[in-house]
């Protein structure tokens, strides 16, 4: 069986969920306008100077965004610096940037394809690589070990399509998922295979149960009811510091965006 993420070697193989009763129809997502809907927590995580991943479920019927950037997902002062984000450039490539630091790194090799579910992952070990993992199967690398670079920024919060700020994302989110570790190739293929389908969104593999899960929002919850209180649940097991169970609070969105769609 699995153990989890940064407990077991290398070479690791995920596969089997650890728990087949937490799968649960998940046919639901999120659909967020490029104006004024967001998701947001005024709290930030503290990547630091440590290694990371963050994997994300989109789609959009125009990935350059008619051409401007397009944010999925970052942190972000309240002034509109940006602390990093990932998201889509003028072009359609996915692309991680920090005007803070001047840590960019465009993923050239792949292109998301418009209206249609596409799945990313930004897998940082500080002392080697950066690698990028487009629907798995198109990879880049990035040597990042002579950088230096801390992540963290006072007063700083976490945004979803395009936070407070201008780069808005229109197009609809189904899962986001971070890690205070380094994704292998299998651990990326394993969260892969067992975040899509109706029946697979919200099972307990061994990388959504591991303790170096920090983030996990399924958007939305399996009921495809719109979230209470208009807070989306951070439901991974190690969560982070700053702040009880890390919610994401949803601005000028009600049930009308939950949408009948998901990855397949």
């Amino acid at each position: 069986m699995p153990t989890g993420i940064g407990i077991g070697s290398a070479g690791q193989v995920f596969g089997t969920p650890l728990s087949l009763t937490a799968q649960c129809g998940a046919e639901y997502c999120l659909e967020f306008d490029g104006g004024t809907e967001l998701a947001f927590n005024p709290l930030m995580y503290n990547f630091g100077t440590n290694d990371f991943s963050i994997s994300i479920w989109f789609k959009t019927s125009d990935v350059t965004g008619g051409g401007a950037q397009q944010d999925l997902f970052g942190n972000y002062s309240f002034s509109g610096a940006q602390t990093f984000q990932i998201g889509l450039n003028a072009t359609g490539k996915v692309v991680f940037t920090s005007n803070l630091t001047g840590w960019t790194d465009t993923f050239a090799s792949f292109t998301p394809v418009n209206a249609t579910w596409t799945h990313i992952v930004y897998s940082v070990d500080r002392s080697g690589n950066a690698v990028w993992y487009g629907d798995v199967a198109t990879t880049q690398s990035l040597d990042v070990s002579p950088t230096t670079t801390d992540f963290y920024v006072m007063n700083n919060y976490t945004g979803v399509a395009g936070g407070f700020g201008t780069n808005k994302f229109e197009g609809l989110i189904a899962d986001i998922a971070q890690w205070d570790s380094a994704l292998t190739s299998a651990q990326v293929q394993e969260y892969y295979d067992n975040s899509k389908g109706t029946q697979k969104l919200c099972a307990n593999t061994a990388l959504s149960s591991s303790p170096n899960l920090q983030g996990w929002w399924r958007f939305t919850n399996p009921s495809g009811t719109y979230p209470g209180a208009g807070m989306m649940l951070n439901e991974a097991p190690g969560k982070v510091g700053s702040g009880a169970g890390y919610p994401l609070g949803l601005t000028n969105m009600d049930q009308s965006n939950v949408i009948t769609d998901y990855p397949s």
